[in-house]
């Protein structure tokens, strides 16, 4: 959401919102109030499926203005990957019509990937194109606990480079502990050869201890990932952060030692890509609290923070920090798309920045 006061917006659309799918080109071309699940539902029907993780309830729209990912990011690149082409509507209210159906389709800049992750400050996203995927065999889920979370994003690294490579892994902390979930996604002989190879490397590097494995399909990775993220959507806090990957499970054991007899936390991250989703029942006071040692360790370790929901009181919280070195080029960037600095002001940069 962007500061306090504003006029929140959020496309819809009548049925799975899916204007074409093109299933020989693994193509599919979307209202951008289309929701996921609905699209989901309607690719599967052809044996296909948008390899993004996220809620059923969240737009396309949002996937996109979010930069919505998660462990699937590893196995089939994130939306930014998988954009092939959008149509959005900036604050001058033109009509803007980007990229296409191929993948080789732009000359110049190319304005529909930095749209992702744009929290709406440049368009308003209509309409999208993405690349689509067979929907895999099968889904083989591995639970790892751990000795110590600190070296989670080395060594995943280190995997990266054996046969043992995840498609997915996510860390949560749960009422056992702290777990990692690996993902491999293929057919059941794949999967099986995959984990041996896991549990070789996990042999050789102390600290992990296979908890199970269990093969399910892509419908219930699904179910399981929006288990462990349910918290997202109705905790009165939550605030992303961005660090490189060899900090984040260092970050993640620092915010649980910091807060662990204060706050009732709830942790997610994927340390591939070092983030982390950190929130929970807090008032305006914890979340300041909470806000500044994040911040603070931003600083240090590089990277970002944006506060996806703020609890009442806590305005005074930036929504987004520190300020970033591709900043100028966005002002200006900002300057040309929505010079009158109406789309969701202060989200991201601020108007004294545009202004200068």
């Amino acid at each position: 959401p962007p500061p306090d006061p504003h006029t929140a917006l959020r496309l819809g659309c009548a049925g799975d919102g899916v204007i074409e799918h093109y299933e020989r080109d693994l193509t599919v071309r979307l209202h951008a109030g289309a929701r996921l699940g609905d699209v989901q539902r309607a690719l599967a029907r052809a044996g296909q499926f948008l390899p993004i993780d996220g809620d059923d309830a969240l737009s396309i729209g949002e996937v996109i203005h979010h930069f919505v990912y998660g462990p699937l990011r590893m196995a089939y690149g994130s939306v930014r990957d998988l954009l092939l082409g959008l149509r959005f509507i900036d604050g001058r209210g033109g009509d803007n019509h980007v990229g296409g159906r191929t993948v080789k389709n732009v000359a110049g800049y190319d304005l529909s990937r930095f749209m992702v992750g744009s929290l709406g400050e440049m368009g308003l996203v209509y309409e999208a194109t993405l690349r689509t995927y067979a929907l895999p065999a099968r889904v083989m889920t591995v639970e790892l606990a751990l000795d110590a979370i600190a070296p989670v994003g080395r060594s995943i690294g280190r995997w990266m480079t054996t046969q043992a490579a995840p498609g997915g892994a996510m860390l949560a902390l749960t009422s056992d502990g702290w777990r990692l979930f690996v993902h491999y996604f293929g057919t059941a002989l794949s999967n099986a050869a995959q984990l041996r190879a896991l549990e070789r490397a996990i042999a050789e590097e102390p600290g992990y201890h296979l908890v199970g494995a269990a093969e399910i399909d892509f419908s219930g990775y699904r179910s399981h990932w929006s288990a462990l993220t349910a918290w997202r959507r109705d905790a009165p806090a939550v605030v992303k952060v961005v660090v490189p990957p060899a900090r984040c499970g260092e970050l993640s054991a620092a915010i649980e030692e910091r807060f662990r007899q204060e706050l009732a936390l709830s942790i997610f991250a994927l340390p591939a890509y070092g983030c982390l989703f950190i929130g929970g029942a807090l008032g305006a006071e914890e979340a300041g609290a909470l806000d500044r040692f994040i911040t603070e360790q931003v600083r240090d370790a590089g990277g970002f923070r944006a506060w996806h929901r703020r609890p009442r009181g806590a305005e005074r919280i930036e929504p987004f920090a520190p300020a970033q070195t591709d900043w100028p080029m966005l002002r200006k960037l900002k300057g040309a798309l929505d010079p009158d600095w109406i789309l969701n002001p202060g989200r991201m940069l601020r108007p004294k920045e545009v202004s200068a």
